[in-house]
């Protein structure tokens, strides 16, 4: 089967950012002279966006997760790029889509800003028609940026492919009536998600093509 659009989650789909995240997590920590956390134990955290991210990081805490987002960001900002890149494959399929004219679209529950940040430099942005954060249409599972992908794409969800990490990704899909493709080298967890395929490496992609 060909789709005629791609939409993709970010982190731990397209870009292992697990260092610099985990990174960011422990300069905060350290600023509140706690302990650092283990790469593990910070990447089983990500997943619903960067609040969720810095609640689950300062759970047994009395840490108000909402003041110490904004200092969390700055860290992650500040390093964003250092350790971050794409996972293997995963250019080559961009580029692939690219030179076929098929649109790739980025929806992620990472910040806008942080996003746009980060593609930026990657020098990425070429690759793509569309990049969301949750800021306008809210976080997945929340179907609502996913429906409106398909629109500014004018594509039916039976021509679309949602592929992510994590059951949020899944659920968003589901919701849509979307195909998806669950990424079993990321940082989420599939739950009681159902996806239509999954898949241990980004190279399983290319049979769509």
């Amino acid at each position: 089967m060909k789709y005629k659009a791609f939409i993709f989650d970010l982190d731990g789909t397209l870009v292992n950012s697990s260092l610099d995240l985990a990174n960011a997590v422990n300069e905060l920590r350290e600023h509140y002279k706690l302990e650092k956390l283990d790469l593990e134990t910070i990447l089983s955290y990500i997943g619903n966006g960067a609040l969720k991210l810095v609640e689950r990081s300062f759970k047994d805490t009395d840490i108000e997760p909402k003041e110490a987002l904004k200092l969390f960001l700055d860290y992650y900002e500040e390093g964003i790029y250092n350790e971050t890149d794409f996972y293997p494959n995963v250019e080559d399929f961009l580029k692939e889509l690219k030179s076929k004219k098929i649109p790739a679209v980025i929806l992620t529950n990472k910040p806008q800003k942080m996003t746009d940040i980060l593609i930026e430099k990657m020098e990425a942005n070429h690759f793509f028609q569309y990049i969301y954060g949750p800021d306008q249409f809210g976080k997945k599972p929340d179907p609502s940026g996913l429906k409106k992908c398909l629109d500014l794409l004018g594509v039916e969800p039976s021509e679309a492919l949602m592929v992510g990490d994590h059951h949020t990704d899944i659920f968003a899909a589901n919701s849509s009536k979307v195909d998806s493709v669950f990424l079993t080298y990321g940082f989420g967890k599939i739950g009681d998600s159902k996806p239509d395929y999954v898949f241990d490496s980004f190279k399983e992609l290319f049979k769509f093509l």
